[in-house]
């Protein structure tokens, strides 16, 4: 039970001190859920293990999301979010680096 505690503690964590670094180096985060098989069979996995969002730079962004820069400047305290309608090398990657280790359990 210890564990369990323990793992969500670090998790949550994890998950708020992403979305503070993503802000401060510029990146957006992007839902690939519309192109979740795409960057699956791109990057040799099943596109259940592919994330629901994706963090990456804004050129990536742009390019997958199909919109300027401008539209994806982040709202005051936020992140900058869109929606891929396609995917990129740099896309599949970031997805692939993302992807969550496996671990024993």
């Amino acid at each position: 039970m210890k564990c369990k505690a323990i793992t969500a503690a670090i998790a949550t964590t994890t998950l708020l001190a992403t979305g503070a670094i993503a802000q401060a180096l510029g990146l957006v985060t992007v839902n690939v859920s519309n192109v979740a098989n795409n960057i699956g069979q791109g990057i040799g996995v099943d596109a259940a293990k592919v994330p629901v969002t994706v963090q990456v730079p804004l050129d990536v962004a742009t390019n997958v999301c199909g919109v300027t820069a401008a539209v994806l400047a982040p709202p005051p305290g936020g992140t900058a979010q869109c929606t891929a309608t396609r995917t990129s090398p740099a896309l599949n990657e970031a997805a692939r680096s993302q992807m969550p280790r496996s671990t024993p359990g």
